[in-house]
Order: structure tokens, then C-alpha cells, then sequence
């Protein structure tokens, strides 16, 4: 009840995506559905794409994608799952498998949506962002993915273009704009604008310098609050100002404004729709901002060209 509550607080909202399903240890389907859910959902006016994560466990991921009969019949288990509850589509977020695999979840994407075709719903593949310059650990994260192949294999590739700066790689903000722009760009060399969900977030990370390994999330109220009642200043390097507490942790002012130039880019991009993480991480002005964006209006017809 708290999920369609917060749903229903959500004008501009068309798709939701509630997690249902993983991975067991030996690559099998587990998870519960909610028929009840989307029908409520659909009396909101949503359409409802569920997904299945790996857990970002990779021996999971190879138990249930390498063996040619188990992919075949996850796929098929988790389009009839899907199917029965009553919902639109299905989404995928397989995360930190090994790059070994990447034929193996390129077939398992194809599979899921032949079968899900087969009762008119949608797949959307979550996918990390990349651009020229992406750092060698990046690299090696985002060769697990062959761009093409999946949007070839799916309806839409969903950009995770947030997560710039993390644990890993300390500190900035969590998605700058020029490098969402060169994220989407990159992408957009193997796949059409009208099959890209451009990734927003809806959060930005307190950074201590003392434990830059250990950054603490801002959920976006958070973040304007702080920005007001604290001193910030412009940053050049990443074209965003900078907020530093009296405690001496910082972070980066990831506001309502710049959300609002984050879906406008996207709108300008001609890609399908924008897509956030998360649902509670908002606040009534992230609607006022969604809503006003509408109607997105025609995408463009053909892929850019891009060096």
C-alpha cells in the first residue's frame, strides 16, 4: 500500500518497475509476483515492467546463463511468471557478471523477449554508462555488454547514466552533465534515440574526506536543502557547484534545476523517456518537474551521427 501511495503521488509517471525476482544460488528463479499490485497499478494508469536482478552475484549469473536448456528456461519461466501476473513488460538488470558471459546474457535477453513478444509486452535491459575517456575499471565493467547485440535483442536499453563518482571512484557528482551527454552519446552509436531510456537520478552523495571509500546517499530534498542553508561554489571541472558542510563533508548540489536540465537534454535528445532511480528518493517538486516535461513528444527517426 505505501508503493501505490507513493505511485499515486507521482503525476507525469507512466512505467514502474518494482523488483520481483532473482537469482538462487544454483542460477534458478526465485521471487514472488503481485497480480493484485497490477491491477491497482493499471487503475493509476501505469503500465508495470517488474525486474529481475542477479544480485550482482557472478557465479549465479554463469549457473543460470551458461548452460544453453537452464537460460532457455529461465526465460521462458520468467516471461509465464511475468505473463500470468498481468503486467506490460519485463526489465533486466543483470549487473557484475563476468565478461565472460556476455554472449550468454546477450542470448538470454533474446530468448526472454521472443517469449514475451509472444503476449505483447516489452524488454528493457538495464546498462551502464561508457564514454571515450571511461577509466580502465570502468571498462572492464562495461565490455560485459554487447550495446548492439541488446538493442537488436530488446525494445529499450535503459542508460544507468548516474554512478559517475562512487565508492570506487572517489569523489565528484553522481552524474554531470557533460558526462551524461558523452554516456548517452556513446550509446547512441549502437542504438536508435527511440529505444533509449535516459537514466536520471534522484539522488547525489555525501563525501567525507576522510572516508572517501564510504560515500552516504542525499536524497534530493536533502540535497536542496543542504544547498541552501550551506555555502556553495561553482566547480568548474564538472560545471555544478559544490556544497561543503560545516562538518567538513561535501557534496555536490544535484538540485531541482539541474534536474530539470537533465530530462530537458533528454527531451532535446529525442530518446524515449527518462528513467529514475528511485521511488522514494523523490519529493513532490520531482513531479512538478516530470509533469511539466509532457507531452515528450516524437522521437527522432534515425540515429545521429556521431564520430
Amino acid at each position: 500500500d505505501q508503493y501505490l501511495d507513493q505511485l499515486a503521488r507521482a503525476p507525469g509517471l507512466t512505467v514502474t518497475s518494482p523488483q520481483w525476482w532473482t537469482l538462487d544460488s544454483d542460477g534458478h528463479l526465485v521471487g514472488e509476483t503481485d497480480p493484485d499490485f497490477v491491477v491497482r497499478a493499471h487503475e493509476l494508469g501505469l503500465e508495470v515492467w517488474p525486474y529481475i536482478t542477479n544480485g550482482f552475484e557472478p557465479a549465479r549469473t554463469r549457473r543460470a546463463l551458461a548452460d544453453d536448456r537452464q537460460r532457455s528456461l529461465l526465460a521462458a519461466q520468467l516471461s509465464g511468471h511475468a505473463q500470468l501476473a498481468g503486467v506490460d513488460g519485463v526489465n533486466v538488470d543483470f549487473e557484475a557478471f563476468s565478461w565472460v558471459d556476455r554472449n550468454h546474457f546477450t542470448a538470454f535477453v533474446a530468448e526472454l523477449t521472443t517469449f514475451v513478444h509472444a503476449w505483447d509486452g516489452v524488454v528493457s535491459v538495464d546498462v551502464p554508462a561508457r564514454t571515450d575517456d571511461t577509466v580502465p575499471a570502468s571498462l572492464i565493467n562495461t565490455s560485459r555488454y554487447d550495446l548492439r547485440a541488446l538493442a537488436e535483442a530488446s525494445d529499450y536499453l535503459a542508460l544507468m547514466a548516474y554512478d559517475e563518482y562512487n565508492r570506487y571512484r572517489p569523489s565528484g557528482p553522481t552524474a554531470s552533465q557533460q558526462w551524461t551527454e558523452d554516456s548517452l552519446h556513446w550509446l547512441m552509436r549502437y542504438s536508435d534515440p527511440h529505444q533509449v531510456l535516459l537514466g536520471v537520478r534522484y539522488y547525489s552523495r555525501f563525501w567525507d574526506p576522510e572516508d572517501l571509500g564510504r560515500p552516504t546517499t542525499a536524497r534530493i530534498g536533502t540535497v536542496v536543502d543542504l544547498a541552501e542553508s550551506n555555502p556553495r561554489t561553482f566547480d568548474p571541472a564538472f560545471g555544478i557547484d559544490r556544497v561543503d558542510l560545516e562538518d567538513g563533508r561535501y557534496l555536490w548540489a544535484e538540485d531541482y534545476e539541474n534536474l530539470a536540465t537533465r530530462i530537458e537534454f533528454a527531451r532535446q535528445s529525442g530518446v524515449a523517456g527518462t528513467a529514475a532511480w528511485r521511488l522514494g528518493f523523490d519529493t513532490p517538486e520531482v513531479w512538478e518537474i516530470v509533469e511539466a516535461s509532457l507531452p515528450w513528444g516524437e522521437p527522432l527517426p534515425s540515429r545521429p551521427s556521431l564520430p
